[in-house]
């Protein structure tokens, strides 16, 4: 099953095939659990909610429509199922901090990484509000389109651009006053900035251009955010627990 699509294997799950759904299980855990951990810090609370999501698509497959885009179904899935969790659970408080997670962690970054040029872009992006940093990483780190990530935010097409774009221009604004204030400090620095200049777009373009700095950007970010795979036995041990759910689930009716 590992060469069949995202969308055949969304149809042979609508079907109960439960084969399908452990591999639809694994192939996205990674994802799904990395992303779940940039809303709240409790792994054990996110394993658990990854659990009970698919244990409830599992139980309710024949009600369930075909989608184009399993990815962004799953983790708006996931989203609501973590907000749902935190507000029942642990109060609105955790909720209104669940952006702090997306800061980045020096821990994150590449041995290669670790110049000021990277360290600049991390903490820029850090000083980002939750929201402007949740789109970008839909956008860049998850490469979801715009018509996903409305859906996923519960909010409209236009309104998500509107939103990419106000995070892009504030990020850009940011890291460049570091660059400039750097400048003054550092005339060598400056010029070592420069001079990798395909990860730079210049002081006098126009913010309309953001395609150049992101497209650079994009690659550090993806570094730094980067979804590891998660250990196959790790990955069978959590799909055991969902169809240890699913048989209690059974049980219980």
């Amino acid at each position: 099953m590992h060469d069949i699509s995202e969308e055949n294997l969304w149809l042979l799950c609508l079907n109960g095939d439960r084969d399908a759904f452990k591999e639809m299980y694994c192939r996205f855990y990674s994802l799904l659990y990395y992303y779940g951990l940039k809303l709240v810090s409790d792994k054990e609370l996110v394993k658990d909610c990854i659990q009970d999501i698919f244990i409830k698509i599992i139980q309710n497959h024949s009600t369930l429509s075909p989608t184009l885009n399993v990815k962004g179904y799953l983790i708006k899935t996931l989203r609501n199922k973590i907000i749902d969790t935190i507000e029942k659970e642990k109060g609105t408080d955790d909720l209104e901090n669940y952006g702090d997670k997306f800061a980045v962690e020096d821990s994150f970054l590449e041995e290669d990484d670790k110049n000021t040029y990277s360290r600049l872009l991390m903490d820029a992006f850090s000083r980002l509000s939750p929201h402007q940093q949740e789109i970008i990483y839909l956008y860049y780190v998850n490469e979801l389109k715009h018509e996903d990530i409305a859906e996923i935010l519960g909010i409209n097409y236009q309104s998500s651009k509107n939103l990419l774009f106000r995070s892009l221009s504030k990020l850009k604004k940011i890291y460049f006053e570091k660059i400039y204030f750097l400048q003054k400090v550092s005339t060598k620095l400056f010029l070592s900035v420069i001079r990798i200049k395909k990860l730079v777009v210049s002081r006098e373009q126009n913010i309309q251009d953001k395609d150049s700095f992101f497209q650079a950007g994009r690659i550090l970010l993806k570094k730094v955010h980067k979804v590891e795979s998660i250990d196959s036995e790790m990955c069978f041990l959590s799909w055991k627990e969902v169809e240890t759910g699913l048989k209690a689930n059974v049980r219980r009716d």
